[in-house]
């Protein structure tokens, strides 16, 4: 009999989410391996598979991603394997009712986000309920995403799908606190969690309509549309699909529908049908380096990474020809050398355990390039939340304009008030952040995320007319991508004279 010929029946339906050493048994017995098989793979000893097994000891990561290889996983079981470590993870010391007491809180949010890179394949989001059964709120790519209210238990819901575009980050806000992870590959059914797809659109609504954006994306293919201007919405219906394309215009009018004027000071993320708890009485991002160091120690050990595999990851992860010491992690976890740690190590850190700017808070230096232009420079390995607070040196007057640029493709502007203010942008591409302010204003720039400031993620436009041709031939290579159609399926629609006319 074959190797994968073997059924597996010591893994009940539900239980290979509860440990790491429990998915690890399900996935080998689902494989039709045995613990002997596992260990000739990877040269190690049986009792070390069933050490693994039993979480007497962590698999390292070297063996993980081997053993992900040999399942022919496609990442899935490495990702997963981390995400199960989430809820333990993130634990933050608060100070209790008692005097000078301090407790360990576990502390689910209800707005997380992620942005894969590296080539294309499936991708999945995990929601779980922090407690109760019921998982509610949404996940969302730009304008549109998947929406979920359904009663899941504690495996809670998979969202799967294609890797669209790697410039397009997935946000995802819940109306109760919960855990929420990104991974690689397909999860298995064996896992007993309920699963909702976008893939060929199936499943996808209009969540956070732009209509700056939406303009410019109609416009664009109006332009390059060459049959009848009144028939282009059936055409278009019949390349993704006529029951899709209902479904995307009933959900973008009741979008537009329910939506409002925001006030200067409106949550960041906002879904339009969920309450968002990231305001001063909901989940906070911890305060003080002493509790991001300490909240960073317990993701790695609940990630079950140790520090010379960690230092190996910074390494990687920041290009450089000088590797990170498994000493430089070690003296920063334990507080020591903090003069001399490496330079915006708990950024890294933060990139690294998929924190998404909610372990971080680390300033990036500014400079002046034009008059009243200031231009931030990255990390070339930062991905993420970025909070902007410009502050008036002068009497300021309400009703100025400020105007972020991720230079020179894409603009977004907002308005001013005469006080202080913050925003949130994000960044996914290598280009610098140019801020324009009036005279008179300050501008500092951090990575990481503020849940007090202002999104300032919407109705981001091309910057320019060629940047805008640019931008839109990639938009659609990701949406096409996404409905398996190719840029020929597109040309026949739009009745290009190089395709012919379509049928």
């Amino acid at each position: 009999m074959q190797r994968g010929e073997r059924l597996a029946r010591g893994s009940e339906r539900g239980t290979a989410l509860d440990s790491p050493g429990a998915l690890l048994r399900a996935w080998r017995q689902h494989a039709g391996w045995s613990q002997g098989e596992v260990a000739v793979a990877l040269h190690v000893s049986s009792a070390t598979v069933s050490s693994w097994e039993t979480g007497a000891r962590r698999i390292p990561l070297p063996m993980l991603e081997r053993l992900d290889h040999e399942y022919f996983a496609g990442g899935c079981l490495v990702d997963l394997v981390r995400a199960l470590g989430t809820p333990d993870g993130y634990r933050i010391d608060l100070p209790s009712r008692d005097a000078g007491g301090v407790s360990t809180q576990r502390i689910p949010r209800t707005y997380w986000g992620h942005l894969f890179s590296g080539s294309a394949g499936p991708v999945w989001v995990w929601v779980r309920p922090a407690s109760g059964a019921r998982v509610r709120g949404s996940c969302y790519a730009g304008a549109v995403g998947v929406r979920v209210d359904e009663v899941a238990g504690p495996p809670g819901v998979f969202l799967t799908g294609a890797f669209m575009d790697y410039e397009w980050a997935l946000h995802a806000v819940l109306a109760e606190p919960g855990w929420v992870d990104f991974g690689r590959g397909v999860p298995p059914e064996w896992l007993g969690a309920q699963i909702k797809t976008f893939n060929q659109f199936r499943d996808l609504e209009f969540i956070n309509p732009h209509p700056r954006w939406l303009r410019f994306c109609v416009d664009s293919l109006r332009l390059r549309d060459h049959g009848d201007p009144s028939t282009l919405r059936e055409r278009l219906g019949e390349l993704i699909g006529v029951s899709n394309a209902d479904r995307l215009e009933a959900s973008y009018h009741r979008c537009v529908g329910q939506a409002s004027p925001a006030p200067a000071t409106a949550e960041p993320h906002r879904d339009r049908h969920v309450t968002v708890s990231g305001g001063p009485a909901g989940p906070r991002p911890p305060a003080t380096q002493d509790q991001r160091r300490a909240l960073h120690k317990r993701l790695r050990e609940a990630r079950g990474l140790s520090q010379s595999e960690v230092a190996a990851g910074l390494t990687v992860l920041g290009g450089t020809a000088r590797p990170v010491s498994l000493h430089q992690v070690h003296n920063y976890e334990s507080g020591r050398s903090k003069a001399h740690r490496l330079p915006q190590l708990p950024a890294m850190l933060d990139v690294l355990y998929g924190g998404w700017g909610w372990t971080c808070f680390e300033a990036v230096r500014v400079r002046r390039v034009a008059q009243r232009v200031i231009q931030a420079t990255f990390p070339s390995w930062w991905r993420g939340p970025v909070r902007v607070s410009v502050h008036p040196q002068i009497p300021a007057v309400a009703g100025e304009g400020i105007t972020f640029s991720w230079w020179p493709s894409m603009s977004a502007d907002r308005e001013l008030g005469a006080e202080p203010a913050a925003f949130t942008v994000c960044r996914v591409s290598d280009e610098p952040l140019r801020v324009q302010v009036p005279d008179g204003w300050s501008v500092q720039v951090h990575m990481g995320y503020d849940p007090d400031a202002v999104d300032a993620n919407d109705d981001w436009v091309p910057a320019s007319e060629l940047a805008g041709d640019q931008i839109f031939d990639h938009v659609l290579g990701g949406w096409l991508h996404l409905i398996s159609k190719t840029k020929a399926d597109l040309d026949r629609a739009l009745c290009s004279p190089e395709s012919g006319t379509l049928e």
